[in-house]
């Protein structure tokens, strides 16, 4: 297995970096529909690719599906619910995304002026913004799942092939 990326993983990386960084900018729920489709699908993905192949599809879909369902799981979303990109208001990782979401959303038009957006609007946008931007962490920590599970293959090898003392 090679340590080195190829062109193909990284035109996906950054065709996915495009994708996440879109649907925060629109905030529309036809964004939000498709990069949580996608998320979703790169979880099955992982869950069966672990079966087949070497270990770090192991790491990607336990942390993967871990964050996914513990960030959009309603018996834990909280008291409220706004949208369907309401996120889990109990993760640390909300407030970042609650962050993230605000420094965007500065750029939406103003509210108060006659025939401004309407709040309603406004709130779905955020709503689909929290969405987004919570698939991305979703993404990122199966990432890193992916990564903790490779060197702790590669460590478990390196002990096999130990002679021992």
């Amino acid at each position: 297995m090679s340590n080195r990326p190829t062109i193909a993983g990284i035109m996906v990386l950054v065709g996915l970096c495009g994708a996440f960084l879109a649907g925060m900018q629109s905030g529309s729920n036809d964004w939000f529909k498709l990069i949580y489709t996608l998320t979703f699908l790169g979880l099955i993905y992982a869950a069966i690719a672990a079966r087949r192949r070497e270990s770090p599809w192991h790491g990607v879909a336990v942390a993967g599906w871990a964050y996914f369902v513990i960030g959009f799981g309603p018996w834990i979303a909280g008291p409220r619910t706004v949208g369907p990109g309401e996120v889990n208001r109990n993760l640390v990782s909300s407030f970042l995304i609650e962050v993230c979401v605000e420094s965007v959303g500065r750029f939406d038009p103003p509210r108060a002026k006659p025939g401004a957006v309407p709040i309603l609007v406004l709130e779905n946008r955020r709503a689909n913004r929290n969405g987004v931007a919570h698939c991305a962490l979703t993404c990122l920590f199966a990432l890193g799942g992916g990564l903790v599970s490779r060197h702790m293959a590669r460590s478990r090898s390196r002990e096999n092939l130990s002679p021992d003392a």
